[in-house]
Order: C-alpha cells, then sequence, then structure tokens
C-alpha cells in the first residue's frame, strides 16, 4: 500500500494536467474498500481478487509455496482510448516508481 499513499501524495498534480487515479487491490472489494477509507485515498480503488485483469495485462504470479496467485506491482499511464503509452512493472515489490519520473512520463505521455 505504500505505492497507492504516494500516488495519494500526487494526485492532484496528475489531474491537473488530466489524469485520473485508478488503482488495483488484490484484496476482496470489502477489504479495498476498508483500506482506501482508513488510509484516506481519494481516488478509484478496484478490486481483481481473482486476478484476472493481472493476468491479462501479464503481470500475476504464483507463490510457489502456497500456490496464490499475486500480481507484479505496475504502474500504467494510459491515453482516452485505453492505450497504454508507459508502463513500469519491477517484480521486487520493495522498488517503486519515483514520483517524479511518473508525473514527467505523465506529461510526456499527452504529447
Amino acid at each position: 500500500m505504500r505505492q497507492l499513499g504516494q500516488l495519494q501524495s500526487i494526485k492532484e498534480e496528475l489531474e491537473r494536467i488530466g489524469y485520473q487515479i485508478i488503482a488495483v487491490s488484490a484484496d476482496v472489494p470489502a477489504d479495498a474498500r476498508k483500506t482506501g477509507d482508513r488510509r484516506g485515498f481519494t481516488f478509484f480503488l478496484i478490486s481483481d481478487q481473482n486476478m484476472i485483469g493481472s493476468r491479462a495485462l501479464g503481470i500475476a504470479w504464483q507463490n510457489p509455496r502456497n500456490k496464490q496467485v499475486l500480481p507484479v506491482p505496475g504502474v500504467f499511464i494510459l491515453d482516452q482510448e485505453g492505450k497504454i503509452k508507459f508502463e513500469y512493472i519491477n517484480p521486487d515489490h520493495r522498488v517503486r516508481l519515483d514520483n517524479k519520473v511518473l508525473t514527467s512520463e505523465a506529461k510526456a505521455a499527452l504529447k
């Protein structure tokens, strides 16, 4: 959820340049909603508990120890037609995209 907190901190800037944040959680819908409320997220936080979206994006992986399917953290910038203009995917969940890089890429994707 650290990445989502970082997104919340630049939400206004991204909205000013024309973007909307939609975050996806592997949690069940009720848990995703509770997390969003508890952390004060003011963007959409939707559930992908069955990993359908994560599989479609190619970012789902199966934990070999418990066979649980989880998403690899990622950030995607889409245009108004839904085409991916920028993506950041890192299998190491501890390494997150810097907010300055994200806002710079968001601005560049508008051109």
